[in-house]
């Protein structure tokens, strides 16, 4: 069953998230005010951002990344960064351990790969330590895509604007910048019914 978390906190003035904490992965949505000030920070996760709406300035361990809507990155656990908030942005921000070796990095900018392309799909994934994130695009208005795992997951999804889907032919309504979770599934059809994209994480 497709559940909404409602999880949601005015973090300052300017900055309202909604947010999935666990205590092994964070997934948080970020609607930040152009100028909300942030300080500089860092902690033991890595993160991954992804840009939604806007701009903003990212900087870490002193130097300057400029961000724009489709970006994907991941900022490595420790590295100091804060935000500038060029415009009125959202974002997404996945904070998970990596488990692996590959730390020897501050920030990593393209991170989704490309695995489909054709006349209806455009399928893009990453691994973040144990977990996958793919962005599904629809090119022509529909695009199916089954999803297998080899152990029952949960599933987050993520739609940047109002979107309409089916999960085994039961249609949902997904609202812009909220956490929508599926539970305890192995495998599923998942039909992007309209244009545009939808994020999915499987843990």
């Amino acid at each position: 069953m497709l559940r909404e978390i409602t999880d949601a906190r005015a973090v300052k003035e300017g900055f309202r998230q909604v947010y999935l904490v666990t205590s092994s992965y964070e997934v948080l949505l970020n609607e930040i005010k152009q100028a909300t000030p942030f300080d500089g920070h860092n902690h033991p996760h890595h993160q991954f951002v992804y840009c939604f709406k806007g701009r903003f300035d990212l900087t870490v361990e002193g130097v300057k990344y400029p961000v724009k809507p489709g970006d994907s990155l991941v900022i490595s656990g420790e590295a100091e960064h804060s935000v500038d908030a060029v415009s009125d942005f959202w974002s997404l921000d996945i904070k998970y351990f990596s488990g692996g070796h590959d730390d020897r990095f501050a920030v990593r900018f393209d991170v989704l790969e490309e695995k489909i392309n054709n006349d209806t799909l455009l399928l893009e994934t990453v691994q973040l330590g144990g977990m996958r994130l793919r962005r599904l695009t629809s090119k022509r208005g529909a695009a199916l895509i089954n999803v297998n795992a080899s152990k029952d997951c949960d599933y987050i999804f993520i739609a940047p604007g109002e979107t309409k889907i089916k999960i085994d032919g039961v249609e949902h309504e997904l609202q812009p910048m909220t956490i929508y979770r599926l539970a305890g599934r192995r495998e599923f059809s998942l039909l992007l019914m309209n244009s545009g994209y939808l994020l999915a994480l499987e843990i």
